[in-house]
């Protein structure tokens, strides 16, 4: 991986983030599922849709996905990453590619500025607040064996 400009920092820094996003989000479909299976199955649609929404499988994504590609925890990470990589393009001499426009049309890339890419992290942390709050609620209401009186006494 020798030339990679991003810096270690900036990387591990990433990588956790997308570590606690992706836990809580298995967190809070687990929590909803009756059974083992039923979560798997539920997390590999999750998963699989996160994953083909990313700028790594599409360019550009049907207008009724933009929405999902928006909130894609993957995209999200992928053009992170792909960002602060490549954030002083028009210092390369990379053929054709003279600025992050340049680089985000050649890739499918939806950040090219700081204030994109805070909007991204933003948006994770919200999908991150959002699948603990679900997990909490599924934990504590969920196939207790309670009513729901019951539960919000306890």
């Amino acid at each position: 991986m020798a030339g990679l400009r991003m810096g270690l920092g900036l990387w591990v820094l990433v990588n956790i983030g997308g570590i606690l996003v992706g836990a809580a989000i298995m967190q809070a479909a687990g929590a909803l599922s009756r059974t083992f299976e039923e979560a798997n199955m539920m997390v590999m649609v999750i998963l699989m849709m996160s994953m083909i929404l990313s700028s790594a499988f599409v360019r550009e994504t049907p207008v009724w996905l933009e929405w999902a590609r928006e909130i894609s925890v993957m995209g999200l990470l992928g053009d992170i990453c792909t960002y602060l990589e490549f954030r002083d393009v028009e210092g390369l001499n990379f053929e054709g590619i003279n600025s992050m426009e340049d680089m985000a049309s050649a890739t499918g890339l939806l950040l090219t500025s700081e204030e994109d890419m805070m909007h991204a992290i933003q948006t994770l942390i919200i999908i991150f607040v959002m699948a603990r709050f679900i997990t909490y609620l599924g934990v504590k209401f969920l196939y207790t064996g309670k009513s729901f009186r019951e539960n919000i006494r306890a």
